[in-house]
């Protein structure tokens, strides 16, 4: 429940701490007083983001802090996940800076703001003016007739089964679209994959081949240049050999004379081996090389064709041909194969598709028994509340296709009168009806769930009289088992409150401020007597505030 709530530097409030009891509490006010400022203020605990504007001294921080008392075994592990200390007095504070920087703590712990929306949309429930148009609204609907059918277990692992299963038709439209592209292209990089494996990549050496390309373009000369060489080094006469034979010879004469003519001698024989084995070599080579031209005409044709499928694919070398006949190989595979991937996927949606329609089936089936039990309950609460001949229903028709709530179609239907046609509630029902309506679900939801905090934002809207002494009839019975606090505009109900509070304007220093009271038997009587539109003074009007309190 909440204990208290302080707030510092928010709108019209400066400096404002009231605390809340269990049971019901009245708020009243005059319009504009500051009602709605602080539910403002408690909406930035539940995880509300910030609005800059909202800071009354912009050159001060904005304060907002509640004091909750948490079931510690309920929120147990919540707490261990967050990694939060848990305490059953549990502090949740919001900071906004000037700056326009927001914080969040949760007992003194920074909070991302998700954090506290999961917390506190189990501790609170702020129903305003505004939700009762919530009826309407499917989300409410389904959340309402979920938690009364004690479905939420089952609505949370359908939710994660149909999230997988939507996981796996949006891969298969993917698949499918792959496949119609691949269609198209298939054939075309089928082709060029079939030109990279005839030639056989890894068996060329492109070096090598352009080597052998130039030696056969160029044998008949290199033959006639290596002869010239040969000669120059073997001519009996004149030959390069036959000359340092004879040098050696002469130095070998003289090198008995000194050291320096023995290294000659040796330096010049090492040439004279070195050039004989030159001879040896060049006369090697030209007796291989042969005229060729065939040979000639194999090679030219392979450089041409790798040459043409390196510009075609814009490759620098052989290994990126490689590189790009694979990629190729996997795609033309991966292409071939997208068919049984596309089945496979298919097979795995069936089967999620019948679990998810399982699951389905049993959300309808407690729907169903819920929808009954809550027709009823609305329907007594409001013959109590003046609306005897009132028909109110919820259809649920099962489809066949699943949705985000299942495999089930609901519309709320609502009837006021005897004999009225039933039409969905959004068509038929006032504003007075639909309050009147609000008020009776959330009677049942409060038995339902174990929220222990629920506020109520002039859900009267619309009624007087006897039905709104009615209303705060329901609303004690509500306070009975639960801290219900109820901010309302009409006596009759505020009344029935356990506890009073009245929000006021005053001025002080040229400046208007919001503040908080809590009221005493004796400034109930005046309030209450206020609101039937007398003063404190007015016995008529203090006489039916006493009939309204002793009601």
């Amino acid at each position: 429940m909440l204990k208290s709530l302080s707030i510092q530097n928010f709108a019209l409030i400066k400096d404002v701490a009231i605390e809340f009891q269990n049971g019901l509490s009245m708020i009243t006010g005059e319009t504009g007083a500051g009602k709605s400022i602080l539910l403002g203020a408690l909406s930035l605990i539940m995880g509300k983001r910030a609005d800059l504007n909202v800071i009354r001294d912009k050159q001060s921080k904005c304060t907002v802090e509640a004091y909750l008392l948490l079931d510690k075994d309920r929120f147990r592990d919540f707490f261990e996940r967050m990694d939060l200390d848990l305490e059953e007095d549990t502090i949740i504070r919001r900071e906004i800076l000037p700056s326009g920087k927001s914080r969040a703590f949760v007992n003194d712990t920074p909070v991302r703001l998700s954090m506290l929306n999961q917390l506190t949309e189990n501790l609170i429930d702020i129903h305003s003016q505004h939700q009762t148009l919530d009826l309407n609204d499917e989300d409410y609907q389904y959340d309402l007739i979920d938690t009364i059918a004690d479905a939420n277990n089952i609505l949370q692992e359908y939710r994660s089964r149909y999230k997988e299963l939507g996981q796996l038709k949006k891969k298969i439209r993917s698949l499918e679209k792959s496949k119609q592209e691949a269609q198209k292209n298939l054939d075309y990089n089928d082709f060029l994959l079939k030109e990279l494996k005839e030639i056989a990549l890894e068996n060329i050496d492109l070096e090598q081949l352009e080597n052998q390309q130039v030696q056969l373009s160029n044998v008949n000369l290199i033959k006639e240049e290596l002869a010239k060489v040969h000669q120059i080094l073997e001519n009996e006469e004149f030959g390069v050999l036959e000359q340092l034979n004879e040098s050696y010879r002469s130095l070998n004469k003289v090198t008995e004379f000194s050291k320096e003519m023995t290294e000659f001698a040796e330096r010049l024989n090492s040439s004279i081996i070195e050039l004989q084995d030159l001879d040896q070599s060049i006369q090697l080579q030209a007796d291989q090389l042969e005229d060729n031209p065939m040979e000639l005409e194999k090679i030219d044709q392979k450089l041409q064709v790798v040459y043409r499928l390196m510009d075609k694919h814009q490759a620098e070398d052989i290994s990126e041909l490689v590189q790009i006949r694979n990629e190729l190989e996997e795609k033309v595979f991966s292409d071939a194969n997208i068919d049984q991937e596309i089945k496979k996927l298919k097979e795995k949606i069936q089967i999620k598709e019948e679990k998810c329609f399982k699951i389905a089936d049993k959300l309808l089936e407690k729907r169903t028994s819920a929808a009954s039990k809550i027709k009823e309950h609305v329907e007594n609460k409001l013959a109590l509340l003046g609306m005897k001949e009132a028909i109110f229903q919820i259809e649920l028709a099962k489809v066949n296709e699943l949705g985000k709530y299942g495999r089930d179609k609901m519309s709320w239907k609502f009837s006021a009168n005897k004999g009225a046609e039933i039409r969905p509630i959004s068509k038929v029902a006032s504003g007075g009806e639909l309050s009147r309506i609000s008020l009776s679900l959330k009677n049942l939801m409060a038995r339902n769930s174990d929220l222990p905090t629920l506020i109520f934002d002039e859900i009267d809207t619309g009624v007087s009289g006897e039905i709104a002494n009615k209303m705060g009839m329901i609303m004690q019975e509500m306070g009975e088992n639960m801290q219900l606090i109820c901010i309302t505009h009409l006596p009759q109900i505020a009344a029935k409150g356990k506890f009073h509070y009245k929000v006021f304007k005053y001025t002080k220093d040229e400046a208007t401020y919001s503040d908080i009271k809590e009221l005493d038997d004796e400034g109930r009587m005046n309030e209450i007597t206020n609101m039937l539109g007398g003063d404190k003074e007015s016995k008529a009007a203090r006489s039916h505030a006493r009939t309204l309190f002793n009601n």
